[in-house]
């Protein structure tokens, strides 16, 4: 792999080490909004919106939980919160790697 995609790959294992955090997560950056995690009994969850405060506009996502504590990696400045929404995802392939019908 080179260029671009290589350049992709690289960052997003450099960031998952910032985190201390698996590789297996998409990241979809939200660095704009303003947020707040809401602790609930069943659940827990991240609202988030690009206006403050909180309202009309915002989502809200549950937080995926392992071994019963929420998925909230926090480093400096940053906070990641692994969650469940349903996304659509881009699936880039190599093209040296596609089968024949």
């Amino acid at each position: 792999m080179k260029g671009p995609v290589q350049q992709f790959v690289n960052a997003k294992k450099d960031l998952m080490k910032y985190f201390d955090c698996p590789e297996e997560y998409y990241i979809k950056m939200q660095l704009e909004d303003y947020w707040l995690v809401n602790e609930q009994e069943e659940w827990d969850v991240v609202s988030f919106a690009a206006t403050h405060p909180l309202k009309g506009n915002k989502t809200d996502v549950i937080i995926v939980r392992k071994k019963g504590k929420p998925m909230i990696f926090t480093q400096k400045e940053y906070t990641m919160i692994v969650g469940i929404q349903c996304v659509k995802v881009a699936f880039i392939f190599s093209n040296a790697k596609k089968c024949k019908k």
